[in-house]
């Protein structure tokens, strides 16, 4: 930066801080148009420069420098915009097929892909799960508990047997090699006699680009059997995609920026009656909004989060209500205020 930034000076004659005007770093941004045009160091060179000046002037270097002498944001060059991340949907059907999952070597490495699949966690927040991550609801249903570090808060979201019974495995492993216990679920393996240290993020994403090479993914499309899983699973994904909000007897896809007067409103509306007998519905509506929250929370969509507490916390105050113990013939509804 220094060699070019004199270089740039002497080539139209500049040797003091009195001469250096916007003409100047006119010329200096032109060059760097011409020479570094779409790399990273483009706006690395116009910063450090304008750096250099804010600096001349806070400690007062050389009170000569002009105050014309200044980069403004127009002059930095614009950010291109980054291609999604998300895989395509045919690219994590090929994925998530029992024998590419079969492909593991590493149990771990499994353990960790499928709670990222299943779950919807980001890495960081499923490679520091605690031993103890599972809990039950009421009816015995498991729900994976973790923090999500983003959000600062502590989350909950429904699993598979199939996720409890791996984890429930994975917990009998870390205890036989650390008999005195460990607070994580993926301990380091290296350099960690206590087992307190988790599984680092480079650690698993080696293991990935193991496996992923052996899965040998083309990005091809697959042609799915409509009378076989996979087409459940694809349509089950489709839909839940455009989830926003959950209602007792589907779902709601309306656009965020838009407001229902109908949608779940029955939940937040104090003329809302119901009575014992919907408590399944409730309860299976509970699980789901359960888990559009931590999906959301996970993917930073506070509009969807905030949108589905206020219906949860309602949602919670009927089940207790209409859980509670009732004189024998006592035909009293529970509401939502």
């Amino acid at each position: 930066m220094y060699r070019r930034s004199c270089s740039a000076a002497s080539a139209v004659g500049v040797d003091a801080l009195a001469q250096i005007d916007r003409p100047v770093l006119e010329r200096y941004l032109a060059d760097l148009q011409a020479t570094v045009s779409g790399q990273k160091t483009h706006g690395e060179f116009i910063g450090l420069v304008n750096h250099f000046f804010q600096t001349i002037r806070q400690h007062r270097w050389d009170d000569t420098l002009p105050t014309t002498a200044v980069f403004f944001a127009e002059d930095y060059p614009k950010r291109a915009k980054l291609l999604p991340r998300a895989l395509a949907e045919h690219v994590m059907t090929q994925l998530e097929q029992p024998a590419n999952m079969d492909r593991w070597h590493d149990p771990v490495g499994r353990l960790v892909t499928l709670i990222l699949m299943r779950c919807g966690l980001r890495v960081s927040d499923a490679l520091r799960l605690p031993l103890d991550c599972i809990i039950r609801d009421a009816d015995s249903a498991p729900y994976l508990r973790y923090f999500n570090h983003k959000m600062k808060r502590e989350a909950l979201v429904p699993i598979d047997n199939e996720v409890e019974a791996a984890i429930a495995a994975q917990k009998q492993h870390i205890t036989a090699r650390w008999p005195d216990g460990s607070p994580v679920l993926f301990p380091q393996r290296t350099a960690n006699p206590d087992g307190t240290k988790p599984l680092i993020d480079s650690s698993y994403r080696r293991m990935l680009n193991q496996w992923l090479a052996e899965v040998d993914i083309r990005g091809e499309q697959v042609a799915l059997d409509p009378d076989g899983h996979l087409a459940e699973v694809a349509w089950a994904k489709q839909r839940l995609g455009r989830v926003t909000q959950a209602l007792p007897n589907g779902f709601c896809g309306l656009p965020l920026q838009k407001t229902c007067p109908h949608a779940n409103a029955c939940l937040t509306c104090p003329m809302f009656v119901t009575t014992p007998e919907f408590l399944p519905q409730h309860r299976q509506q509970r699980q789901q909004l359960l888990q559009i929250v931590s999906a959301a929370e996970a993917r930073g969509q506070l509009r969807v989060v905030e949108m589905n507490q206020q219906v949860l916390g309602n949602l919670d105050q009927i089940i207790t209500a209409l859980e509670a113990d009732e004189p024998p013939g006592d035909t009293q509804a529970a509401d939502a205020g």
